[in-house]
């Protein structure tokens, strides 16, 4: 006899059940042009602009390296210029470090809450350079020779995930992109 389902009499059972597809547990993405690095561990939170600026911003920053280099250019064909695009980035969680060292990602503060208290930022307007900073995994902070800010802002721990198909690095260890519902990426 079949067990007795609520809302059903005891002669009913219950209709079948669509079998449940687990989450990948990895995802590879294919092109890794546009990292977008999180926040916070949320995909949805926007952060409202303080004035003078105003709208929101979405809950994280896109960043790419771009290809200036001549061999790569292509001429565009609406102005006929030769342009060059952007390069598929092999470490993402190196390039948002790189990001977080700069203090680009606490605009208005809003990662104030991922920062220990006695964690001492460079003061603002010191210039140092980034070749003695570090990601988590050791390796020196991707060179940019376009970039004059200081390093040595606050870098959280960062997993790589994967979101619409993008890579999407986000603070957190590597339960972060299960605790969201999204896979790793695939290496």
């Amino acid at each position: 006899m079949a067990a007795a389902v609520a809302g059903c009499s005891p002669n009913e059972t219950s209709p079948p059940v669509a079998p449940v597809t687990p989450t990948a547990a990895s995802a590879p993405v294919a092109d890794q042009r546009d990292i977008r690095c999180y926040f916070h561990a949320d995909l949805t939170t926007t952060h409202k602009l303080k004035p003078p600026q105003e709208g929101t911003m979405p809950p994280y920053m896109t960043t790419g390296i771009m290809d200036t280099s001549p061999s790569s250019a292509t001429k565009d064909p609406n102005t006929g210029h030769m342009v060059t695009g952007m390069k598929q980035v092999s470490d993402p969680v190196n390039l948002c470090s790189r990001i977080w060292s700069e203090g680009r990602m606490n605009p208005d503060g809003i990662t104030d809450d991922l920062i220990p208290a006695d964690f001492s930022s460079p003061a603002a307007g010191s210039l140092v350079g980034g070749s003695i900073y570090k990601d988590q995994n050791g390796k020196t902070l991707v060179a940019d020779p376009n970039v004059t800010g200081s390093f040595g802002h606050f870098i959280p721990r960062l997993t790589e995930c994967v979101v619409d198909d993008t890579v999407a690095v986000i603070p957190g260890g590597p339960e972060v992109c299960t605790q969201l519902g999204v896979p790793s990426l695939q290496k």
